[in-house]
C-alpha cells in the first residue's frame, strides 16, 4: 500500500521542483474552470511582472481549458461514459511559461487531432494569422471549432504547439497538449 505521506509530499517536491504554480486534476466543468482562471490570474500578479505576458499567459490558458471542456463535451454527446478525468498545469522556468493539459479522447479522433496540430505547426507567424482570418471569415472550412482555439494558441504563443497521446485501451488514448509561453 502507498503510504499516503510520502507520496503526497514526493508529488510537493515534483511540483516545487519543476515550478509548478498551479495544477488540478479532475472533472472540468464551468465552475471548476472559473476558478482555475481566477486562480492563474492572482497567481500571475504575484510571480509575473509584465502585463502584458500576464494577459498573454491568461489569454492561451482560457483557451486550453476551454478546448478541454468542449473535448469533453463532445466526447460525452458521443458515448456517456466517457472518462472525463483531465489534468491541467501551469509552470515556468528562466526562460518559458509552460501550459501542459491533458484529458482521455477516443482513438478515432486521435489522428485528425495530430493532423491538425502538425497542420499549424508547419505555418510561420503570417501563415497561421491568415489561415486565422480565413476561419473567422468562412466558418466552414474550420473541421470542429478546437481548429480555431488550436490556432489561437499558435497564434499567442508563438510556439510551435507539443502534444503527445499515450494509449490506453482498444478505444481511449490519453492526450497530452503542451504550450511554451515565451518570457520576455
Amino acid at each position: 500500500m502507498i503510504n499516503p505521506n510520502n507520496f503526497t509530499f514526493d508529488i510537493h517536491q515534483k511540483m516545487r521542483e519543476n515550478n509548478v504554480l498551479l495544477a488540478f486534476t479532475g472533472e472540468f466543468d464551468m465552475k471548476i474552470i472559473n476558478a482555475l482562471i481566477t486562480s492563474v490570474k492572482l497567481k500571475l500578479v504575484e510571480v509575473e511582472e509584465a502585463a502584458r505576458i500576464q494577459k498573454k499567459v491568461y489569454n492561451v490558458m482560457v483557451d486550453c481549458l476551454e478546448t478541454i471542456f468542449h473535448s469533453y463535451e463532445t466526447a460525452q454527446r458521443k458515448n456517456a461514459s466517457y472518462n472525463s478525468f483531465s489534468i491541467f498545469t501551469l509552470s515556468r522556468d528562466a526562460g518559458f511559461y509552460y501550459l501542459i493539459s491533458g484529458n482521455y479522447i477516443f482513438n478515432d479522433t486521435m489522428e485528425a487531432r495530430k493532423k491538425q496540430i502538425d497542420k499549424i505547426n508547419a505555418l510561420n507567424t503570417d501563415g497561421k494569422k491568415a489561415l486565422f482570418r480565413d476561419y473567422i471569415v468562412d466558418d466552414t472550412i474550420a473541421d470542429q471549432d478546437s481548429d480555431l482555439a488550436m490556432l489561437n494558441i499558435a497564434i499567442k504563443s508563438g510556439n510551435v504547439l507539443g502534444y503527445e497521446f499515450k494509449k490506453v485501451d482498444a478505444n481511449n488514448s490519453f492526450y497530452i497538449f503542451q504550450v511554451k509561453i515565451k518570457i520576455l
